[in-house]
């Protein structure tokens, strides 16, 4: 039971040095002086290992943290004839929960492309409604770099996405005094947004509550939205995405709140050679303060193009977008209809540490 106060204790050779830390590797019941574990040592040589305790190196099936403890005591008792701890981590490997990652960060669409635009009734719309639709958004060629980037967090019980949307447009348009002299604008189109999950309350369905939060601006901040969405949810993560809410709007340039309904809708379909993917945004606002030019009545945002694989990483990615929106004071629609061909980067990256001891060689190094 421990080492008697009599007992000389030495450390690769050497007696134990009083004012030297050293580090102890061990089970969790003796660090915390199970079986008498450092009855017989005095205060300086024995004080409890700073990694005891919850280990977040990996996620169980219920996305909950693993202990090493339980992972050891599953192996000893997995039904083997001879355990080996030698072959600890090849076990490991084996087990499905090991495979989900906690974190996941993807570059889901990084693209250069060129892009045909087309507005149709936008006279009269100030600068701060959204930049398809502004008075000085006409028929164009544009030069376009768009991002969008996520951080995912998945559980079985919730997901919980972070994305960044970044988009960059150098527009072409013809003088009308002069066509020998063009002109250039540049606009650009920057979301951050926030959407949780929540699978617990609904298993057995494909349906499950959501919320999210979204701001919206563009580079002079001319247009500033805070969106938040509360609502259900129908995913499968392949093939659709559905989301329907109460949406509510508060505009920070105008201290004005708006709150209505809000669709939106993802669906993919995959052929040998190519996918299709569509997008639908649908958007109803009210408002009980005095409209002014340019507020929201309602929106439909429409996306239809085609994924064509280069490498697999590397895709082409013909596209045609319609956006109609209508005012509340003007009471006309405007719309802006673009046809656009990039080439399209996206790529993962899965945190997760499965290698979580060292051998003796990586001790000596």
């Amino acid at each position: 039971n421990g080492i008697s106060p009599s007992e000389k204790l030495l450390i690769h050779g050497k007696p134990v040095e009083p004012d030297q830390v050293y580090s102890v590797v061990t089970t969790e019941f003796l660090a915390n002086g199970g079986d008498g574990y450092g009855d017989g040592f005095e205060h300086q040589y024995f004080t409890k290992s700073r990694f005891t305790g919850d280990l977040r190196i990996v996620s169980s099936d219920r996305g909950e943290p693993v202990w090493i403890n339980d992972l050891v005591i599953e192996y000893l008792t997995s039904g083997q004839e001879k355990p080996d701890l030698d072959r600890f981590e090849q076990w490991l490997l084996t087990q499905p929960y090991l495979q989900r990652p906690l974190w996941i960060l993807n570059i889901d669409r990084l693209d250069f492309g060129m892009k045909t635009n087309n507005v149709y009734q936008n006279e009269g719309y100030p600068k701060s409604v959204d930049s398809r639709i502004r008075p000085d958004a006409k028929n164009s060629f544009s030069l376009l770099l768009y991002n969008l980037t996520t951080l995912v967090r998945e559980t079985q019980s919730s997901r919980w996405q972070n994305q960044l949307l970044y988009r960059y447009d150098r527009t072409r348009i013809r003088n009308e005094k002069n066509d020998q002299s063009p002109l250039q604008t540049i606009e650009t189109n920057l979301e951050l947004e926030s959407i949780y999950d929540f699978y617990h309350y609904s298993r057995g369905t494909r349906l499950n509550p959501f919320a999210s939060l979204r701001f919206d601006t563009d580079h002079r901040f001319e247009q500033q939205d805070l969106y938040g969405t509360m609502g259900i949810a129908s995913i499968r993560e392949k093939t659709y995405r559905m989301r329907f809410g109460l949406i509510g709007n508060y505009d920070l340039r105008t201290d004005q709140w708006n709150g209505g309904l809000e669709f939106n809708g993802q669906h993919r379909l995959s052929w040998s050679l190519f996918k299709n993917d569509l997008r639908l945004r649908l958007r109803y606002l009210t408002s009980g303060q005095q409209p002014s030019v340019g507020d929201e009545q309602f929106s439909i945002d429409l996306s239809n193009g085609l994924e064509i694989d280069l490498t697999a990483n590397l895709k082409m990615l013909p596209r045609l977008d319609l956006f109609i929106f209508r005012d509340r004071v003007l009471e006309k629609v405007a719309t802006h209809l673009a046809f656009s061909v990039n080439l399209a980067y996206s790529r993962s990256w899965k945190f997760q540490y499965l290698k979580f001891f060292r051998t003796e060689e990586d001790l000596q190094d």
